[in-house]
């Protein structure tokens, strides 16, 4: 069973990061002021819970973009100072054929660890603090005689997202050991960088 002050812990991160989202123009259409809760039920992990009535097919929620970390925020002024240190680390490893979608994941990887490096002096810190510290459930961390039941079908597309995952993997530590005074080597490591990844 998990640890009951483990638990507490999670429990009051998702009540930060609802309070965050709220206070910050995540709103709903439920008529109520906090229609839903973000809770760390045992049963079902991670998730969201509707305390009111809803119609099927009605928006339950609303979140704005700035509340969410996405690619184009690198465009942004506030990364003026690191964008090209960024990009370069990436071009400079080898392209691989669906380079757009590597790059995607690059961009995504590094501002999720870039955030997590500034801790509380992040805007999205709230958020990086409720998500899970690991994921040993997902097929990238199966044993070699789990992964002998995988649908042989998905075997060429899990190996095809493991090299594009290693290329990312790649070019940020590249870029934490050419920077270390603007990017942490503490925070991009491969461990850190995987689980970005999969966040």
């Amino acid at each position: 069973s998990l640890d009951p002050q483990y638990l507490q812990q999670q429990q009051s991160d998702f009540d930060s990061l609802a309070k965050w989202l709220y206070g910050n123009g995540m709103t709903s259409t439920l008529g109520t002021p906090t229609p839903v809760n973000l809770s760390f039920p045992v049963q079902s992990g991670r998730g969201l819970k509707v305390t009111t009535p809803i119609v099927k097919g009605k928006e339950i929620l609303r979140i704005p973009l700035h509340l969410c970390i996405h690619q184009y925020m690198l465009l942004k002024p506030e990364y003026d100072h690191v964008r090209k240190y960024v990009f370069d680390s990436f071009h400079q490893t080898n392209e691989l054929s669906d380079q757009d979608q590597t790059f995607k994941r690059y961009n995504l990887t590094f501002l999720l660890l870039f955030e997590k490096q500034k801790h509380e002096q992040s805007f999205f810190y709230p958020y990086i603090k409720a998500l899970p510290d690991s994921y040993p459930h997902l097929p990238f961390n199966f044993s070699l005689y789990e992964r002998q039941y995988i649908d042989k079908t998905f075997v060429p597309c899990f190996d095809h997202l493991a090299n594009s995952m290693q290329t990312v993997r790649y070019a940020l530590l590249k870029l934490a050991q050419h920077f270390p005074k603007i990017f942490s080597r503490q925070i991009f490591t491969p461990t850190n960088i995987d689980w970005a990844q999969y966040t």
